[in-house]
């Protein structure tokens, strides 16, 4: 004779199979129904069908998920580059004179302008002035330019012919726009009254 509690267990599991035989579930003889496919979708849990969808998990998904290796940090890094501009110095020293003829004084002044320039990690650049005349300049500014060259090989690459370089502020001017924001003037002890006397008009 079948007990109290044999009755309400088989009208629990009859009450579960019937609704998963309803929906064409099914079941593997230990609680787990599954559809046409194969796929869990249901399990029996106190008696009721409970189904594996929306929030609900099966079994197998409800194992707590493995931590994810821990990823390296990207570090920032400023993209190279290689335009001229870039690769410049901030600062330029510069030499301007007339150079005519070009003297062994010169040379000095040349020398002392290179290790300022390199002192400071700034450009090296000279400049002859384009001035001509009979009295003062005799030399046109490319034969002047030419012996400069001759005389001083080690700044053979130094030495600007630059026809727009007329004055002081035109090398100035035209340096600023090669990207320069400092500049350093050097200048014989001939002309050294007339640029202080220009920087502070100007």
């Amino acid at each position: 004779m079948k007990n109290f509690g044999s009755f309400f267990k088989e009208a629990v599991e009859t009450s579960a199979s019937r609704q998963a035989k309803l929906l064409n579930l099914v079941g593997n003889g230990h609680g787990d129904w599954y559809d046409k496919q194969g796929n869990l979708v249901a399990k029996t849990i106190k008696g009721r069908l409970h189904f594996f969808g929306g929030n609900e998990k099966s079994p197998e998904e409800e194992k707590p998920e493995k931590p994810a290796a821990p990823q390296p940090a990207r570090v920032f890094q400023r993209p190279k580059l290689d335009r001229e501009e870039d690769k410049k110095t901030s600062g330029i020293v510069i030499v301007f004179g007339r150079f005519n003829p070009p003297t062994i004084g010169h040379k000095r002044l040349i020398d002392a302008s290179a290790r300022e320039a390199k002192r400071a990690g700034y450009d090296l650049k000279i400049f002859p002035s384009r001035t001509q005349d009979k009295k003062k300049n005799p030399l046109d500014p490319g034969m002047k330019i030419n012996y400069m060259k001759q005389m001083f090989p080690d700044y053979e690459e130094n030495i600007q012919n630059d026809a727009e370089a007329n004055t002081i502020f035109d090398v100035l001017t035209n340096s600023y726009g090669e990207g320069y924001k400092n500049a350093t003037i050097m200048v014989g002890q001939d002309r050294l009254a007339e640029f202080q006397g220009l920087a502070q008009k100007y």
